[in-house]
């Protein structure tokens, strides 16, 4: 495959889900500066960094002298509008280094820096072997960092969502961390919408290659929740049905789906006894991916079965997704109360609302209808024939005229 068809694969990866704005496309055959971005160096005048174009995109080269600095700025962009963290924005960069050093571990020759409009977002350093975080406090040491070969070409998505940034390399999870604010320092990290890309210190140096850089807004996780195909809502129910007693297989799945448009976390899961976890779901979801919860629980006393999973997550509109979990343990027919066969409702009283509890299901499914499939109850079969009919209705109105 060519380096330009590289390039296409790249780019439709991420169009496929959403609209990208482009800030800077090398295959123009101009530097940034020529396509909106303000380009700058120290010194400003006879600076030995230099800018031109090559078959991967523009090289940015400050190796020649190792104090100098040089990059792009997109403050003026005509095409960057606001970078509202709280609504979500995600930059992607296609480039390669080339070269870099460094003589400070606090330092790098090419750095990312991504600020929303209150100036809160992170710069990133790229080392040939690694992408690392500046922290702010204090402001600009080497925090959270992930070893990968930076030297090849690679597409670099950083998501911006409200306190947290997310970068992934090739469509794969990288790096994550906590939005830090460097403005206590001053220009340029007290210019909200800063998108900067170059070596922005005098302790290092590198030799880019920048092939494409693109903005999308407004984008947010967004959780999709189904149990058997059926998309759950708070406050739902996952219900396991009746249970024999001892039986194995007592478990049912959950998937999750991240159908928004920026990284998706799992901050916590819980699981409230007597039910619990057999495989956990996995805690971070690219766009579109999808992960399973298998939840079990116990079948070794006759009851019921009540508990309560809860997801909190990143998720703007379901932040908290509470789900009920039901189950039934039974030793005798599944849907006949074993404390009194007649006691439909199981509120330990034998009335006609029991037999009218059976008719109207008669009378919604019709004679010879299947028992459901939830948990009891309502507990149909009176008779314990393992089926629904007429009889059952009969049985307790016999009853309550015996006892008149």
């Amino acid at each position: 495959m060519t380096v330009g068809e590289q390039r296409s694969l790249c780019v439709e990866m991420l169009e496929s889900r959403c609209l990208l704005t482009t800030l800077y496309d090398a295959d123009l055959g101009t530097t940034p500066d020529q396509q909106g971005w303000l380009y700058l160096t120290d010194p400003l005048v006879g600076a030995s960094t230099t800018q031109q174009m090559n078959e991967v995109g523009v090289e940015l080269d400050s190796t020649a002298d190792r104090s100098e600095k040089a990059g792009y700025f997109a403050t003026a962009h005509p095409d960057l509008g606001a970078l509202d963290r709280m609504a979500g924005f995600h930059l992607r960069f296609q480039m390669r280094l080339l070269a870099e050093s460094h003589e400070s571990v606090d330092r790098a020759g090419l750095s990312i820096i991504a600020l929303s409009q209150d100036l809160v977002g992170i710069e990133l350093g790229f080392w040939t072997d690694r992408v690392w975080a500046q922290d702010d406090a204090p402001l600009f040491v080497h925090a959270e960092e992930a070893v990968t070969d930076v030297t090849v070409e690679g597409v670099y998505d950083l998501y911006i969502d409200r306190d947290r940034y997310t970068l992934l390399q090739d469509q794969r999870f990288l790096l994550t961390g906590p939005l830090r604010d460097y403005s206590a320092f001053g220009a340029p990290y007290d210019r909200a919408n800063l998108v900067f890309v170059g070596d922005d210190t005098s302790s290092a140096s590198a030799q880019t290659a920048v092939a494409r850089i693109e903005v999308h807004y407004d984008t947010q996780p967004a959780l999709c929740a189904a149990h058997q195909g059926q998309e759950l809502d708070d406050g739902d129910t996952i219900d396991f049905g009746p249970l024999p007693l001892h039986s194995t297989g007592a478990e049912e799945t959950l998937t999750l789906t991240n159908e928004g448009e920026a990284p998706w976390y799992l901050d916590e899961g819980r699981v409230s006894p007597p039910f619990q976890t057999q495989v956990p779901p996995g805690v971070f979801l690219l766009p579109g991916a999808t992960t399973e919860w298998i939840v079990e629980t116990d079948t070794d006393q006759v009851g019921r079965r009540e508990g309560l999973l809860t997801i909190e997550s990143n998720d703007p509109s379901h932040g908290s997704l509470q789900l009920t979990l039901l189950g039934y343990v039974h030793s005798g027919p599944a849907y006949q109360n074993p404390l009194d066969p007649l006691d439909v409702n199981d509120d330990r009283v034998v009335a006609p609302g029991d037999a009218i509890r059976v008719v109207s299901y008669l009378n919604r499914f019709g004679a010879g209808a299947e028992l459901p499939t939830d948990s009891p109850p309502p507990f149909l079969d009176v008779n314990g024939d393992d089926a629904v009919s007429a009889i059952d209705a009969i049985l307790v109105v016999n009853h309550l005229n015996e006892r008149d």
